[in-house]
């Protein structure tokens, strides 16, 4: 049975465990609709992130459904049954994917993604990377990607109804711990 209009925001930094706990919290006995957002040009010269994401297909129950976003992670979204579950793995793949767009129609993509996650009537598990705990970035697109990750993982938090931060194999209640600005 699908938890209605619940979503779940489960950030991280890299290798911490992020989609294993959104996984975990998936129901598996539950057809999940799964969308990728790392386009397969990302990888394909990339020896050791090619076996991480097989790795993931390897997790992955086979009654899950497989949709590989291209980037437009609203209409991705809408696409999907109205009372389907999802978990979108992840928010940083999106935001990779359109670092080209200007600011106003970056605002516009982001604005419809946000506005179709709080209508799907499912549960939304949202895997989203922690940035900007370390080296600034040295390139103008290293700082639009931070910056827009950060502002869109804040976002996502506010309309979540659970928020997980997995941290070295540790998964942090933040709604339970945390006190919102």
């Amino acid at each position: 049975m699908s938890n209605s209009n619940k979503v779940i925001l489960i950030t991280g930094s890299n290798r911490s465990g992020k989609s294993i706990w959104a996984e975990h919290l998936a129901d598996r006995g539950m057809p999940i609709i799964y969308i990728s957002t790392m386009l397969p040009e990302y990888i394909k010269d990339d020896k050791l992130l090619t076996e991480r994401v097989n790795k993931h297909k390897l997790r992955r129950p086979k009654n899950w459904i497989l949709v590989e976003s291209l980037g437009l992670l609203a209409d991705d979204l809408i696409a999907q049954p109205s009372n389907s579950d999802i978990l979108i793995d992840s928010i940083g793949g999106y935001v990779s994917a359109n670092l080209s767009l200007s600011e106003t129609v970056w605002s516009n993509s982001e604005e419809s993604f946000l506005a179709n996650l709080k209508s799907h009537n499912g549960k939304v598990i949202v895997v989203s990377e922690e940035v900007g705990w370390g080296v600034v970035p040295m390139t103008p697109e290293g700082n639009l990607f931070r910056d827009r990750l950060g502002y869109l993982n804040n976002q996502l938090e506010s309309i979540s109804h659970e928020s997980w931060l997995i941290i070295h194999g540790r998964a942090l209640d933040l709604k339970a711990l945390g006190v919102p600005l």
